[in-house]
Formats: structure tokens, sequence, C-alpha cells
């Protein structure tokens, strides 16, 4: 077995380098999807930590002139030696030596020795280093502070702490994104199906921590936790609870956008209106480019029919970012709805030409607009119509004379396409037959 070839580095005594590696190879490897691949990392993994670990223990006795890591005889092929054979050779070219008692001959030996090098009281480490990293504020948003935590750990403290990153994280979560992206670089925490949170804190939502000020005497920590529980809630759709928790940390702090965002956000959906527009406002009193902000308040307009309002949210999403398209849709509502239908034709063009693909609610307003155009089309033509009829029949209007010569010219063509067309023939005939018909029913009526 090649131990670096599994962990794809070259052969290094680097010890912080094997953790990477293995943390990297991890994510090749799943537990889940390849257990067989994952067991031979780790294999390999115990076997460079074991290396490199009794390297640098050998190191200050001098007692070796050879490479441990040239000699893959000693070290490749563990599985192939009896339980009594030796473990690491010495140079042939030399005399044996015998190993002094605190270092193992045997792989059995070497076990034991790392389980009697512990305290009765502590077979285990455990995680008060992490803990109290965690528990200061300002030094937990600190990617290089966990970075000298854990290559400041021991072997024994690295490897328990790798392997039980889950359940520490589980409940020490309120961390920022950027801290979030290397726990999972260096543990793989985020495909750990024991991890609770990995939906919440694989992207970046904006919990922000950059504003925390350490001359002031808010409770930030608090703060952070009131903050994720109502993000907690807010994921899961529980917007009353969100609502909640987020006043709780508006108590505390009130000079941070997210809250009010996602305040004014779970308003909208409550259906409580007046409560998101004036949340989402404050949100983007404090952030001049919340796009979410001015999105959520242009539809709690729409709600409350205030259709100006609504637009206005809508037009300064567009000048910040034109290519928006719920931003677009917004306008497009509004100007219909505002019967502004020259902007609104632009506005559907331009909709179009972006987003070609079908839109129900984009396509059910232009039906209507089109509809609307049309009908608005009918309507002039009809009084147009009427009006010049109005005139023809008023004998006081110069229009009178020429009106009555277009109609008899009208009666004159229709005559002759009566006469030479076959289809204007049977529409005559049709149309004697009706009058003629109707003209016995009103006669039987008479009798009657």
């Amino acid at each position: 077995m090649d131990i670096w070839n599994i962990l794809d580095i070259e052969k290094t005594t680097d010890i912080k380098a094997i953790k990477k590696a293995y943390a990297k190879m991890l994510k090749v490897h799943n537990p889940e999807d390849d257990p067989e691949g994952f067991m031979r990392l780790r294999e390999a993994y115990d076997e460079a930590i074991r290396r490199a670990e009794f390297l640098a223990k050998r190191k200050s006795l001098q007692e070796l002139d050879y490479d441990i890591f040239d000699n893959n005889d000693t070290f490749d092929d563990v599985d192939d030696f009896d339980d009594n054979s030796v473990f690491f050779e010495i140079n042939p070219s030399k005399e044996k030596e015998p190993f002094d008692n605190e270092y193992p001959k045997h792989e059995e030996d070497l076990k034991d020795l790392e389980i009697n090098s512990r305290t009765n009281n502590d077979i285990f480490p455990r995680y008060e280093k992490a803990e109290a990293l965690y528990n200061d504020i300002f030094k937990r948003r600190e990617i290089s502070c966990w970075q000298k935590l854990f290559t400041e750990m021991s072997i024994d403290e690295y490897k328990y702490f790798s392997e039980n990153a889950w359940n520490f994280f589980n409940t020490n979560c309120c961390l920022p994104h950027s801290v979030w992206k290397f726990i999972d670089s260096e543990f793989s925490i985020f495909e750990d199906s024991r991890f609770r949170w990995t939906k919440l804190v694989q992207y970046d939502f904006g919990l922000s921590f950059e504003f925390f000020d350490q001359s002031t005497s808010i409770d930030y920590s608090s703060f952070a936790k009131f903050r994720f529980l109502a993000f907690e809630c807010f994921m899961k759709g529980d917007y009353k609870g969100s609502i909640e928790y987020l006043m709780k940390a508006e108590e505390i702090f009130n000079n941070d956008p997210l809250i009010y965002r996602l305040k004014g956000i779970s308003s909208f959906y409550l259906r409580n209106y007046d409560d998101a527009i004036e949340a989402l406002a404050n949100a983007f009193s404090k952030d001049r480019k919340d796009v979410d902000s001015l999105l959520f308040r242009g539809n709690a307009y729409i709600k409350k029919h205030e259709f100006e309002k609504a637009s206005q949210n809508f037009y300064k999403v567009i000048k910040i970012d034109k290519d928006n398209k719920d931003a677009n849709k917004g306008m497009i509502k509004c100007l219909y709805y505002l019967k502004k239908y020259e902007l609104l034709k632009q506005y559907l063009i331009n909709f179009r030409s972006r987003y070609p693909k079908v839109d129900l609610e984009t396509d059910i307003l232009q039906i209507k607009y089109e509809k609307k155009k049309l009908s608005t089309k009918l309507k002039y033509i009809s009084d147009f119509i009427k009006n010049f009829i109005d005139r023809i029949k008023n004998p006081s209007t110069p229009l009178a004379a020429v009106g009555s010569i277009i109609i008899a010219m009208l009666a004159l063509i229709l005559f002759f396409i009566i006469v030479f067309s076959p289809i204007g023939l049977i529409v005559f005939i049709v149309a004697i037959a009706y009058f003629s018909i109707k003209s016995l029913n009103n006669e039987r009526k008479g009798l009657y």
C-alpha cells in the first residue's frame, strides 16, 4: 500500500500537511459513498501520522542513518508482518542495537504505548481549547485563531477532534461563513450526515461578524445566538418564531441590516404588510445595496394596491441591477395597473428579449395588455364611425351630401359583387330568404 499516493502528497514528516491532505481526500472518498476507499485512506493517514511521529521522536536520539520514508518494505506492508516480527529494521550495514523502552518494536506495542501515555482520567482529549476559543466572540470570527488551535493540538487531540468535530459544532454553531469554509476544508464537516447545520452554513447568507466592536460592552455572543436561532426558524418556515428571536436580537444590537431584512420578509409571508414595509425600510437604510429588501417592499406595496410606491422600489432595484428579473416583473405589473401602456410596452419588449423562456405571470399580463390595446382600438373606430354617421344624418352639415354619394357608391359596388360573384349571389339569396321569413312572421303576429 503506497500511503503517499493514497493521500496524494509527497513523502513528508509535516503532520499538518498530512492532516490537510487527509481532509482533502475525504471529499473524494466519502465514508457513505466509498467505504472501501475511505478505509484505505484512513489506514494510509494513520500510517503516515505514525511515521511522522516516530521519526520526530527518533530524530533527537540520532540512532537511524536512513530515510524512513525511502524504505518501503518497513511500513507499506505492515499487515504482512507476524505479531512477533520487528516493526523497524536498522540498516543491515550496522550492528543492530536495541531500541529504548520508550519506543515500540511492534505494532501492538505502539498502540499500548499510546494508551499508556494517557492518564486514566483522560483517555480521550476533550474540547476545552476549542471551547475557550469559541467563547471569545472576537477570536472565534478569525480563521487564523482556528488554524493556530488545530496546529497546536497533539496528534491524539487532533484525531479525536477530527472524528467528533460534528458534535462540537452542532452545539457551537454561531460562526461567520469564512470560518465555516475553513472548518469544512479541515474536517469535511458539511459531508457528515450527523452535522445538523449544513444547509444553514455552507452558503454565505450574510450573517456577518465584521461590525462587532471590541470597544463596546454589547453582548455580541447572545446577539449572534438569537440571530442564528431566528435564521434557523426562518429557513424552516416558522416566521413567527423567527420574529420572536429577531426582536430579542434587536434589543441587544440594532445596527445589523440582516435582522430587519429577515423580520420584514417574515412579516411579508405572514401578510403583515405594514410591518414588513417598516422593517424592510430599516434594512435598506442600513444597506443601500440591499436588493432583497426593495423587492419585498415593492411586493408588499402591490399587496396593498399602492402601485406607484411599488414601482418606485422596483425602479431602484433596476438602477442597481438592470437585469434583475423579479424587479422587471414587478415593474410590468405596476405599469399595467397604473394604465401606463406605452411604458408597459417597452418593458414587455425588453423582458421578452432578456428572458425568452415562458413566464406564466408575465404572459398573463401581456395577454391582458393585448386585449386592452385591441379593445381601445375597436372603441376608437366605433366612435369614429358613429360620429361620421351622425354628421351624415344631419342635413345642415356639408358632410350630408358627401355621405349620400359615398353610401350610393358602396351600394353600387355591393350590387356588382352580388351579380357577378357566385358567393355574393348565395349571400343575396340567403338575405332575401331571411327577410322574407321575417316579414311572414311579423304578418302572423299581426293577425293574432
